[in-house]
């Protein structure tokens, strides 16, 4: 009935789109690796990854240690398909893969299960990587704001939409630039402009 179901679905799968819309988790050791994790998730452009994390929130969210395994494991996921550039509807078929593994409880730990990534999607994104700037700017940001926070051991604090990546040289200069008297030789030249700067 009416009743159940808000009592019994609708609230509390409201608390938790709650939780995850704040990344907000308290009263548990593993509360700050949740935070975290749900701090990065939600940097990302789209929110495909919302169904899985609130079906495994739903599911098993009453163990901090689960919850938090989980967490880590969609962010690193999440990140890695926007490293591959998989379009939504890629991206939507893997996080749909994982919900159905939460529903008929397929173990998601084992080295084969959607959230793992296979041998060649690890090359994949290792190959992206070498110049995520020029395939996709807002992903190269993510993955730099996010190495620009280990380093400095603290979240960034301005929202990313402020934040711009710069190369060491610009693009667009012409021939009887400044920059061309600086770096005279083409090679180097060419190597700094496709540098990342900051």
């Amino acid at each position: 009935g009416a009743e159940g179901f808000i009592t019994r679905v609708l609230q509390p799968a409201a608390a938790v789109f709650h939780d995850i819309r704040d990344a907000r988790h308290a009263g548990a050791s593993q509360s700050a690796a949740i935070t975290h994790a749900l701090t990065y998730l939600r940097r990302l452009p789209a929110t495909d990854w919302v169904p899985a994390a609130m079906a495994w929130w739903l599911d098993k969210g009453k163990d901090p240690l689960e919850l938090a395994w989980f967490l880590s494991a969609l962010d690193r996921l999440a990140h890695g398909v926007r490293i591959l550039g998989l379009g939504a509807g890629r991206r939507t078929q893997r996080f749909g893969a994982i919900i159905w593994a939460i529903r008929n409880g397929q173990d998601l730990k084992g080295g084969t299960g959607p959230l793992v990534f296979s041998r060649e999607e690890l090359r994949n994104i290792q190959y992206n990587l070498r110049d995520l700037h020029a395939r996709s700017a807002p992903t190269a940001k993510l993955v730099l704001v996010r190495l620009n926070d280990q380093i400095a051991r603290a979240p960034q604090v301005l929202p990313i939409s402020e934040l711009t990546v710069e190369h060491v040289l610009p693009r667009k200069h012409g021939t009887s630039s400044q920059w061309r008297t600086w770096f005279p030789d083409p090679e180097v030249r060419e190597q700094c402009t496709e540098s990342i700067g900051n």
